[in-house]
């Protein structure tokens, strides 16, 4: 079967126009929702998820890495 490139090159056939879910790469615990979608994605209670990020700081992979996870 013949598909039809997009201009940047994708095929559009098997859907490769569309882009990955961004990933927030800093968790700024000011905002509620900020805290409980990393520590959700992390698995790991509040008082974790704060300690954390108060020892590496913001960054979503550190904090990963001091929990841990990756």
């Amino acid at each position: 079967m013949k598909t039809r490139a997009t201009k940047d090159g994708s095929d559009a056939a098997r859907g490769d126009h569309m882009r990955p879910l961004l990933v927030p790469k800093l968790i700024d615990i000011s905002q509620e929702y900020e805290v409980q979608y990393w520590t959700r994605a992390f698995g790991v209670g509040r008082a974790a998820l704060l300690a954390a990020v108060g020892e590496v700081g913001s960054d979503a992979r550190a904090v990963s890495r001091r929990l841990g996870k990756g």
